[in-house]
């Protein structure tokens, strides 16, 4: 089950939303989901609220299609998911980026380094 981990502190790399400790069919998942934001089949996906996935104090996430990318952003208030804002083609190079996981789950990699934090996919937890 992937879990979703917020990290304000800690790393200069922070703030951070790991995605870790998942399976192959979770990668699949994902990245199917980053596939249908790019070709216009969703606009929204809650991460958190999938049975695959497992929220780790009170990590959320939001995986939205817009028309700009505006990254990674925090929510309105502390209560609201933490979102990744992306364009087609922002959602089509995370996939890109998902792409190695689905062979092989060793390694990380940084889904996005724009905005108010980073994303993280690493089966470990580590980078």
């Amino acid at each position: 089950m992937m879990k979703i981990e917020y990290l304000e502190d800690g790393s200069d790399d922070c703030p951070l939303l790991r995605l870790y400790g998942f399976e192959r069919d979770d990668v699949v998942a994902l990245h199917n989901a980053c596939i249908a934001l790019a070709e216009g089949r969703l606009k929204d996906f809650r991460v958190d609220g999938q049975t695959w996935a497992q929220s780790i104090d009170d990590g959320t996430l939001i995986l939205r299609c817009t028309a700009k990318n505006r990254g990674s952003r925090m929510g309105k208030t502390p209560t609201d998911p933490l979102a990744m804002e992306l364009n087609a083609d922002g959602w089509r190079e995370v996939a890109e980026r998902i792409e190695p996981f689905l062979a092989d789950l060793d390694g990380y990699t940084w889904l996005n380094d724009e905005g108010d934090f980073n994303v993280l996919l690493s089966q470990t937890g580590q980078w």
